[in-house]
């Protein structure tokens, strides 16, 4: 290897370093910020979304709720029960038709939810709010990317189909950036990875 070539190669593997390092740090940000949630509040970032959503859109069926959540309805049961547990929501019949269950903040509830401090998410949006068009659509083009590799590793002799299946598989009109599968609720409520805390 000529002394030009293997400057390239260090200089490539030294971009992939720093790249690593800071999805690190961005991983260990968000952890943190949910561990604060937890110490102050003794909330999950999953059931503090729960009390945001229902401050700002009052009461709720569980599949709305679940649904803005971007959780399944199986999880997002087990997100009311623990709420509900801790004295921040309860049910309540709709009026009109009892069979409908309506998940509503109780005085507890509402008060904590209005004094939550803003979520990681509200403050990327923030930042990113400040970028020009071209510079959002390379960051997008970059995680998406990121997203692939990590995925297409994961699904490696498992025979499930990865983003990049479903990115080639999925309609040119479809939009790139539309959620994925809906994140699941980690046992316990606990976060499972870095972006759930984004809920």
């Amino acid at each position: 290897m000529t002394a030009e070539r293997l400057q390239i190669q260090n200089e490539k593997e030294a971009i992939i370093h720093e790249i690593v390092g800071a999805i690190r740090q961005l991983n260990r940000s968000v952890y943190h910020d949910a561990k604060e949630m937890n110490r102050h509040f003794g909330l999950t970032v999953p059931q503090s979304g729960a009390l945001r959503v229902l401050v700002r859109h009052g009461r709720l069926s569980s599949v709305e709720l679940s649904r803005k959540l971007f959780v399944t309805p199986s999880n997002i049961t087990g997100i009311i029960d623990r709420l509900e547990k801790k004295g921040f929501v309860k049910r309540v019949q709709k009026k009109g038709d009892r069979r409908i269950m309506l998940i509503s903040l109780t005085r507890k509830g509402a008060e904590v939810g209005k004094s939550l401090p803003d979520p990681m998410e509200k403050k990327l949006i923030l930042g990113l709010a400040d970028l020009n068009t071209r510079e959002i659509r390379e960051l997008q083009q970059a995680l998406n990317r990121i997203l692939l590799l990590v995925e297409a590793e994961n699904a490696v002799g498992t025979g499930k189909k990865t983003l990049g299946d479903a990115t080639r598989d999925a309609p040119r009109d479809a939009p790139r950036d539309a959620p994925r599968d809906a994140p699941r609720d980690a046992p316990r409520d606990a976060p499972r990875d870095a972006m759930d805390e984004l809920g």
